[in-house]
């Protein structure tokens, strides 16, 4: 069996790649290209227009960075 590798091409002399184990959906919405892959080392990622933007194995940093802005500016925090 074939390898497959996702690559971003960051510049010139830098590339990230990932094994891939399956592209699972591609799409052309009327804005970007917009792909799923399923990898060994970090799960299921998206990717939008060639550039990954979320994956399962970072995912919880997303979920982490988002709750802190509104607990931040909310005068009114209490614990439950």
């Amino acid at each position: 069996m074939a390898e497959l590798w996702y690559t971003e091409n960051h510049q010139e002399d830098v590339r990230f790649s990932i094994e891939i184990k399956k592209h699972l959906h591609s799409e052309r919405s009327p804005f970007q290209q917009i792909d799923f892959y399923d990898s060994k080392t970090f799960g299921r990622f998206f990717t939008l227009d060639g550039l990954m933007m979320v994956t399962e194995k970072d995912e919880f940093i997303y979920h982490d960075m988002i709750s802190h802005i509104p607990m931040a500016v909310n005068p009114n925090i209490k614990k439950f």
